[in-house]
């Protein structure tokens, strides 16, 4: 369960500078509200937009601060909430806190066995009476309209009252204008969404995850039998990464990985020959 603190950041924010930016797609924003609200997981962001989906990064001091579940769970609820414009694809990566880096997409696609796990996903897009609702209330905060106990001369208060007024009717109209025109669209026809391409069988995808896996072990392996094991993940993690046909866009970059998955498996088990045996 997300938190509830999360589900009403608009009115605990009261659509502030910041994230009024994070709704119309600034990425300064957006990591700037995720790292507010996730700070009590000790984890802090950095995101760029690159292949047309935003890249989030994560990362925290220990494994169990970045649980994947959990951690998926919660930025999804966050991007949601703040719906940015122009945003649907996300693709989020996790790892142990490390030095600055400003290439740091490069570096993880260089080197992906510093992750601890990646996870693609697609926000729910925002209907569009949303962004006209945020649009009316950031310029009703905006008009700083007086109390009803002002001390405006009660001329000025009924004029100011009036145009208001007037200025509601007409927004009112207007709004009802976009349902009228909304609802005729929807009945003519809305085009079928696009179905997206299961990843499940993808040997590449496997391959990464698998790899991920592994690299996450060879950080507590101690004994020959969890080398082993290591070696034989990295062997089938590399044999994944031969499946990738040679038609397929990433088949130089899988070809690079199967070669170093492999060396990995030989490193595994050249570490299992020195590890001393489980104990009974």
């Amino acid at each position: 369960m997300i938190p509830s603190q999360d589900q009403d950041w608009t009115s605990d924010n009261g659509f502030d500078d910041v994230y009024r930016q994070a709704c119309g797609g600034s990425i300064a924003a957006i990591v700037q509200i995720l790292n507010q609200k996730l700070a009590s997981d000790q984890i802090r962001t950095r995101a760029i937009i690159a292949g047309g989906s935003l890249q989030l990064l994560c990362e925290a001091p220990t494994a169990e601060n970045l649980d994947r579940d959990h951690t998926v769970e919660r930025v999804r609820a966050i991007l949601e909430q703040v719906a940015p414009r122009g945003i649907r694809k996300v693709t989020l990566y996790a790892r142990l806190v490390q030095e600055q880096q400003l290439l740091w997409l490069e570096a993880i696609q260089r080197e992906p066995e510093d992750l601890l796990w990646s996870e693609p996903m697609i926000l729910k897009r925002s209907h569009w009476f949303r962004w006209a609702f945020r649009n009316l209330t950031s310029r009703q905060r905006d008009l700083n309209l007086p109390t009803l106990g002002s001390t405006l001369p009660a001329k000025a208060a009924r004029t100011q009252f009036w145009v208001g007024a007037a200025g509601g009717a007409i927004l009112s109209v207007f709004l009802l204008g976009l349902v009228a025109w909304n609802l005729k669209w929807i009945t003519i026809g809305n085009p079928p969404a696009t179905p997206i391409a299961s990843t499940t069988n993808d040997p590449f995808v496997k391959a990464v995850r698998l790899a991920e896996t592994a690299a996450l072990g060879g950080q507590t392996a101690k004994t020959r039998q969890q080398w082993l094991e290591l070696a034989t993940q990295w062997q089938a993690a590399a044999d994944l990464m031969e499946q990738v046909t040679p038609d397929d866009r990433r088949a130089a970059t899988a070809r690079d990985r199967a070669q170093r998955y492999r060396q990995n498996s030989q490193q595994a088990r050249q570490q299992a020959e020195l590890a001393p045996p489980a104990l009974p």
